[in-house]
Order: C-alpha cells, then sequence, then structure tokens
C-alpha cells in the first residue's frame, strides 16, 4: 500500500512543473533559515565557552529564538522597503503600480 503513493507523488512531481517549482521554494526557504541558524551558531560559539552537551536544549531553543527574531526583523525591514520605494516611485511616475519593478518600465 506504500508503494502505490510514492509512485503517485513522483509521478505528479515528474509531471507537473508548477509543482515543482513551489517544492524548490520550500526547500530554498528551509535552507535559508538553516544557513542563517548556522551563521547565528558559529558566532554564538566563538562567544560562549561553555561545553555543548551541557544546557544543549537551552543553547538549541534560543538559536531558534535568536534566528526566528532575524527572520521577523528582515521580514518587516524588506516590507517597510518595499513600502517606500511603491510610494516614492508612484509619487515620480504618478501612478501606483502594485509591484516596485513592474516588466517592461
Amino acid at each position: 500500500m506504500g508503494r502505490i503513493p510514492k509512485t503517485l507523488y513522483l509521478l505528479t512531481y515528474i509531471d507537473d512543473e508548477s509543482y515543482r517549482r513551489r517544492i524548490l521554494t520550500q526547500l530554498n526557504r528551509g535552507e535559508s533559515r538553516h544557513s542563517v541558524a548556522r551563521a547565528v551558531l558559529s558566532w554564538a560559539t566563538r562567544r560562549t565557552t561553555a561545553a555543548v552537551s551541557r544546557g544543549q536544549e537551552d543553547q538549541l531553543g534560543a538559536l531558534g529564538l535568536v534566528v526566528n527574531a532575524i527572520v521577523l526583523w528582515n521580514t518587516l525591514y524588506m516590507e517597510a522597503a518595499l513600502t517606500q520605494m511603491r510610494t516614492e516611485r508612484a509619487r515620480r511616475t504618478g501612478c501606483r503600480c502594485r509591484t516596485p519593478f513592474p516588466v517592461g518600465a
């Protein structure tokens, strides 16, 4: 019974290009988050002399919290930057565009 769903999944993956793109997008998001976590962890390990085994759960919890805070800050900062770019572009051109850089502009 387990082989049929796996086969159907693989056939869908091979056949549907938009499905492959969605999966790739999710994989890229996850890898981006892991790269931020690795960067934060490498910075933190240079700063601390505590043994990794002692309090490892607390360290991992704190790492997740810091990474989530960084992702939230980046999201808010990018949204503010895009809003400012849209406002400035609308002021210059007199139009209200949905994207900061429409195709053909």
